[in-house]
């Protein structure tokens, strides 16, 4: 769940979303009992592969449910309205059979209160518990927030150290009008800060910025910033610029009613005689 109800996720979408480098191959395909089903197979490094599929029957949803060749298996659900103004959700990743063996399963909620903003709250049932609650604010195009995380030790009760402790703090403020949203947020106030700007400005053109600022001096501010447009219905261009110098550029090209081509490349433009440089294609079929 985003802490920020999707305040945060809009600037990821537009500048780091649309670049993937390595070769790709996705196929998409809904059954007709309203399976929709996806697998990919990639090329970067090493190869790998994954099987997803996703299905909603009345307010029940499977958002995901995939296994792949990390020996990963990954499920999401959401029951909408499970009751008034209210969503329940349920995440969990098996991963036992691969290196990391990471196991972790967690529940929350989505409070709607409308005018008394949107409310949040994560429970990791493994780990803990550890619980994450976050608030979302909205008034005249002013953004306030707020998220605290508290780990216990009621599951795994060493006999030492308090039972419950703060994780962390964080705030969000910003505005957001009409196609403009400019927030400054953190989650955790000693690890640091991140401001973000998207704005569409026209039905072709969008752009933003993200700028993190770290507390640690051992870590350098970092800033990113870029945008898309839109050639034509069947044509997006993208690109980026950071802090490191690094040049991103992913044009995206539908063929026809079932297939699309993406081409992502990346210069670290501070060594352009270096190998650092990035190359993608993804070629995307859906039926």
């Amino acid at each position: 769940m985003s802490k920020y109800a999707g305040i945060l996720k809009a600037v990821t979408d537009l500048l780091d979303k649309p670049f993937s480098y390595g070769n790709k191959f996705e196929v998409k395909t809904k059954a007709s009992n309203g399976v929709t089903f996806t697998s990919d197979a990639a090329v970067s490094g090493k190869a790998s592969a994954n099987l997803k599929l996703e299905y909603k029957h009345g307010n029940v949803s499977v958002d995901k449910l995939s296994v792949g060749t990390d020996k990963k298996i990954v499920g999401e659900f959401t029951f909408t309205e499970a009751v008034k103004s209210t969503d329940v959700l349920f995440k969990f990743t098996d991963g036992h059979r691969a290196d990391a063996k990471d196991i972790n399963a967690s529940f929350g909620a989505v409070i709607k209160g409308g005018d008394a903003g949107t409310h949040t709250v994560d429970v990791d049932v493994l780990s803990g518990p550890n619980v994450t609650a976050a608030s979302l604010f909205q008034y005249k195009g002013f953004l306030l927030g707020a998220t605290a995380s508290l780990n216990t030790t009621l599951l795994h009760d060493s006999g030492s150290g308090a039972p419950v402790t703060l994780a962390g703090v964080g705030a969000l403020a910003g505005v957001q009008k009409g196609d403009l949203t400019a927030a400054v947020a953190s989650t955790d106030f000693f690890s640091g800060a991140v401001g973000t700007v998207v704005h569409k400005a026209s039905d072709t053109i969008t752009y933003g910025a993200l700028l993190k600022f770290p507390v640690t001096s051992d870590k350098p501010v970092a800033l990113k910033f870029g945008g898309s447009y839109k050639l034509d219905a069947d044509a997006t261009v993208h690109g980026t610029v950071d802090h490191e110098a690094k040049v991103s550029l992913a044009y995206k090209q539908k063929l026809n009613s079932f297939a699309t081509l993406a081409v992502s490349g990346q210069v670290d433009a501070s060594d352009l005689g270096g190998d650092k440089h990035k190359f993608g294609l993804t070629l995307s079929l859906s039926s």
